[in-house]
Parts: structure tokens; sequence; C-alpha cells
């Protein structure tokens, strides 16, 4: 016994050595899978033990398609686990020698992608592969939001997905038909799309086949204008924006003088501290974040009434400076100002009191509400953002109630 002991602590010193210069070849990244304690010794494992190479560590090599997944790993015996290690593919796992792996030994894979499906594999420890190649299958794209924004003879139908979708748009005799490949709907969004009507569309209705999505979109009576698709990925926030956007024949000159001059009414009773009031608890209800995206400049339009907002703003000011909600004060005289301005357009102090005055000038009628959701809350449903909004509104009351 005494002479096994020698034997296992000199044989245990070899393997460290072996594992340590493993360790400091090759770029790849490299774990440790070595469980602490040694099994019991068996017959067969004593004749093994004989051989030198029997106590060399092993090398698994772990790749998976797509590269750089995450790799979970664990070291089992007899249903308990000795050791774990975690890294991303392409990755080395140094296993023990065999004569220090039980019949009963198993490694655990996990790997794991954002939209891919995760898979777990289950080996024996004592026929492990030298190369283990993972293969893991594509998740189907998510929807996860959809809204219709109608300002003027401006019409866009945005979808919010987790990850970008291929697209394809076909016309019909009621209208177009939208094809998303490799796409699926997030449970209830189905019943909100077919909420979804105005000036540009009638309906809106979803139905899978062969994992695609259709949107089957209904042209409103005397529609004429075919939609293009537009685009835009935040990364930061694995969110993929796709807009169908119906855009006017002309320049839209009547939509921008109803936009300049009902924003010219804006005076000191809708701009004054009971406006604010509005402001700061739709803010608050909406979330500083949330509102930065929503109107954070994407395209030309809507954009292009931000920026008319802002410029009223920025009049009624003397030296013609925006107040931001920090107490910052920019002046609006160069392009790199309004730039600054505009990338922090949800910060202005005013702007979402004249958002709400064009949405209530520009949206159909009686529509108002919903282009003020779609333009500022998009991903939420109607219903959450109409009680928000109400809530905002009920803090403007009372502010006047008071004053």
């Amino acid at each position: 016994m005494r002479r096994r002991v020698i034997r296992h602590g000199s044989r245990g010193v070899f393997a460290l050595i072996l594992v340590s210069v493993a360790l400091s070849a090759g770029a790849e990244e490299r774990v440790l899978l070595m469980p602490a304690q040694a099994p019991a010794w068996r017959a067969w494992r004593v004749l093994a033990a004989l051989r030198d190479s029997a106590w060399a560590p092993r090398e698994v090599r772990i790749v998976t398609t797509p590269a750089a997944a995450g790799l979970e790993l664990a070291y089992v015996r007899a249903g308990t686990e000795l050791a774990r290690a975690a890294g991303e593919a392409p990755l080395v796992a140094t296993l023990p020698g065999r004569a220090l792996t039980d019949e009963s030994d198993r490694v655990v894979v996990r790997a794991q992608l954002a939209g891919f499906a995760a898979r777990e594999l289950t080996l024996d420890a004592l026929q492990c592969p030298r190369d283990l190649r993972i293969e893991l299958s594509p998740l189907p794209r998510t929807i996860r939001a959809v809204s219709l924004l109608e300002l003027g003879e401006h019409a866009q139908l945005e979808l919010v997905s987790d990850r970008p979708i291929d697209a394809r748009l076909v016309s019909t005799t009621a209208g177009w038909r939208l094809v998303l490949a490799d796409a699926g709907a997030e449970p209830g969004l189905e019943a909100r799309l077919r909420t979804i009507r105005g000036r540009t569309l009638k309906r809106v209705e979803a139905r899978a086949l062969g994992g695609d999505l259709f949107l089957e979109l209904g042209a409103a009576a005397n529609e004429q204008r075919t939609p293009r698709i537009a685009r835009h990925d935040e990364a930061a926030r694995a969110a993929s924006h796709l807009a169908l956007e119906w855009l006017p024949a002309d320049r839209d000159e009547s939509s921008v003088a109803l936009a300049k001059s009902t924003l010219a009414k804006l005076g000191p009773e809708a701009l004054g501290p009971c406006g604010a009031a509005f402001e700061d608890a739709l803010v608050a209800e909406l979330g500083r974040e949330s509102l930065a995206r929503a109107l954070a400049p994407r395209s030309a339009w809507p954009a292009v009434y931000v920026s008319l907002a802002l410029e009223r703003l920025a009049a009624r000011s003397a030296r013609r400076e925006i107040a931001l909600r920090d107490g910052t004060r920019i002046a609006l005289d160069g392009d790199l100002a309004r730039a600054r301005v505009t990338m922090q357009a949800s910060d202005a102090r005013g702007l979402l009191v004249a958002l709400r005055a064009l949405t209530q000038a520009l949206a159909p009628a009686g529509d108002a509400t919903r282009a003020l959701h779609a333009w500022l809350s998009a991903e939420s449903t109607f219903e959450d953002f109409s009680a928000e909004n109400a809530r905002a509104q009920e803090a403007e009351a009372r502010c006047r109630l008071s004053s």
C-alpha cells in the first residue's frame, strides 16, 4: 500500500508537468478538467498503471459550428460532479490519464450561442475523442413588437425582432405580402397585429408556413404607393428593426407646413410648468433609456419632425438654446450643436409636448394616441402606453388646477 501511494504521488507530479507543458503551447483557450481525488483502484487500472502512457493527461479539442459558442464542461463520477470549467470554442480541455479515470466517469459538455438552440453531450471519459465537433441548430427569429406610425403622408410599419430577418415583399391583389424567413411571433403578437389599421393599411394578418412567417397586409382604399424596406440593428441589446415605409409622391410639403404651423402655436401655456409636469411624468413612466432609443435618429423620417420641434424650442430662447433635463443648455448655432442635440433629443425639455401636438395635427383623426405610442413606445402594448400617457396627462391636469 505504501509503495502504491508513493508511485501515485510521483506519477501525479509527472502528470502536472505534462499539463503545464500542454497549457503553454498553442493559442487556443485551454482549461483543466481534472478531479482532485483519484478513483478507487480496480484490477484493470492496476495493470494499466504499469504503462507510463496511462498516466499522461489526455486532451479533447472542442469546436462548434458556428464558432465561438460558450462552453460549460463538467467532470462527473458516479453521478457526482468533481470538476467544472468554462470557456469559448475552440477550446482544449485537459482530462486525467486513463490510469486516473474510472469506468463510471463522464464528461458533460454544454454549448450555447445566442440565436441557436443549446446542445448538451455526455461522453464516456475513457472513450473521449481527441476532436469533438458540436453542430448547433439555429433558433427561429422572434418578432416581439410591431407598430404603425402615420404622420401626414408618411407611414411606417415597424417590426422589432431579436435578430436580423431576411424579408421579401410581394405585391398581391389585396395589398402586399411580407415574407419573413425563419421567423416566428411572440405569444400574443398575432392578436396585436390584427388591431393595426389606418389610412395606409386596413388589416394585418399573420400566418406561419414551413418555418417562415407571412404577413398579409391589406391596403386601404386608394393606396397606390409601393413601400420600401428599411433596416436598423441595435447590436448592444440584440434588437433588429425592419420597417416598411410608405413615402409621399412629392416632398409632402403640406405636412411639413402643417407641422411648422402647429409648432408655432406652442406658447408659454403648453411649454410652461404644467407641460413640464406632463413630460416629467411620461419620462418616468416610459423610462429614459426607452425614450432615447425611440427618438434616436435612424432615418430621415420621422426625424424631420423631431428636428422641426427642436428648432421651434430653440427659437423661443433669446440665445437659441435647448434646455436639457440635467440643466445643460445647448445653443443651436451650427451643425455640430444640432447633431449633439439630436442625439440627446429625448432629454430636451419641451420636446414631448411638441411631439404630442404634432401627432394631434398630423395623425389620422382619432389616432393621435396610437401615433404617439408608435413613435415613443412601440415595443410596449398600446394598452400599457395608453395608461402611462393617461397618468402623465393627469399630472398635467393637477398642475393646471393648482396654478
